[in-house]
């Protein structure tokens, strides 16, 4: 155990993170949790901090306009918290992580200046794709941030790229990536013997980033195309509802919107269906995608997703498309629904097998040895 107080700074507290959270709190003899609000108002998750010992600041909630690529534009809430920095002088720590590069990391960095002995580190949730549309002055000001910390954590070697671009060396940077409780979903693992995988999963926000408007109409030209039925079960919910409601599928495609889901119910549905699908157009990383490994469902992602980056293998433990390129995703189709059954039981094995490394007992432990290290 690493006797010294940390104060780590985030948004809020998913479900999928508290298994995470909570052995970083096993490691640390003194950890405070300060969130800007107990949960983001569009999701649809019970607030559950476990033994944490957690702080939610006052914020001021902005909404502001995430422009993406493909002409995409997202309504985003940005917390703006004014009453971080009293906290960390009230709770002193010696170590100080803060998540993004928003008010959290200002409050730090004001923190470390009072307080040089400080060891500030910030977790940057990015990729360079998620950063590609950002600003002249936004990318000057993170310029400027990156010369006063001790290290960064990112999720994968995109993000580490950025990083690099913003000026800090590469022993600085620490790769931490998204992890969740794989027993959760291993558990009700069973694999599908002798079958041809005609189920298709989609679980996440129905949002245009998420690119469903992209490949819902390509599936269904491939699907009349062969003459092959397909379902698609779509767990989740948002502005994207209705248009998929009222979706044109054809006879040979069958589409089942299930709405929001209870976090503790997803391995369940999971566990029913054959192939995970995620057509995002831009994710800084997509935790679907390790729910998904753990349940044993091959991926047909984007390479667009910074976790199916990290984390795919063609032919091995899923199939990588372009979510925005008709072509590439019938050739994708093609290679994930025409594969044999043995095949397809071996890449359910693998599947798991990928994944088994990144559990919230190995990444907390790397995340705290980083913090021995500066």
């Amino acid at each position: 155990m690493m006797r010294t107080k940390l104060a780590l700074l985030t948004n809020f507290i998913p479900p999928y993170r508290l298994p995470f959270y909570s052995e970083i709190s096993k490691r640390m003899s003194d950890v405070l949790f300060i969130l800007n609000t107990k949960m983001e108002r569009n999701r649809h998750w019970t607030v559950d901090w476990g033994n944490l010992n957690v702080f939610v600041s006052k914020s001021l909630i902005v909404k502001k306009k995430w422009s993406i690529a493909n002409g995409i534009n997202e309504m985003t809430e940005v917390h703006i918290p004014f009453d971080i920095l009293f906290l960390l002088i009230q709770y002193r720590p010696e170590f100080v992580i803060s998540s993004e590069f928003g008010m959290r990391s200002l409050h730090a960095l004001i923190y470390k200046l009072m307080y040089p002995r400080t060891k500030w580190l910030i977790w940057a949730t990015l990729s360079e794709r998620s950063e590609a549309d950002r600003g002249k002055i936004r990318t000057l000001l993170r310029k400027w941030m990156i010369k006063f910390v001790d290290g960064v954590y990112v999720n994968g070697k995109s993000g580490k790229n950025y990083i690099i671009h913003l000026g800090l060396s590469s022993d600085r940077i620490s790769i931490i990536p998204y992890t969740i409780d794989n027993r959760l979903f291993s558990a009700v693992y069973k694999p599908k013997k002798a079958v041809k995988p005609n189920k298709l999963l989609y679980s996440g926000q129905l949002i245009e980033r998420k690119g469903l408007q992209y490949f819902l109409p390509s599936l269904r030209e491939w699907c009349i195309k062969n003459q092959r039925n397909i379902e698609v079960n779509i767990v989740g919910d948002g502005p994207l509802k209705n248009w998929i409601k009222n979706f044109d599928s054809s006879d040979y495609l069958k589409i089942t919107l299930y709405g929001g889901i209870d976090y503790p119910q997803l391995p369940e549905i999971y566990a029913k269906n054959h192939i995970f699908i995620f057509p995002t157009i831009v994710d800084e990383w997509g935790v679907v995608v390790n729910e998904a490994l753990a349940s044993g469902l091959p991926i047909l992602g984007s390479q667009y997703s910074q976790a199916v980056e990290e984390l795919i293998i063609e032919g091995y433990n899923g199939w990588i498309f372009q979510p925005d390129d008709r072509n590439s995703v019938h050739q994708a189709l093609d290679r994930a629904l025409n594969i044999s059954e043995t095949t397809f039981m071996d890449m359910q094995n693998q599947a798991i097998h990928s994944i088994s490394h990144i559990t919230p007992e190995k990444v907390s432990k790397k995340m705290i040895d980083f913090l021995g290290e500066v």
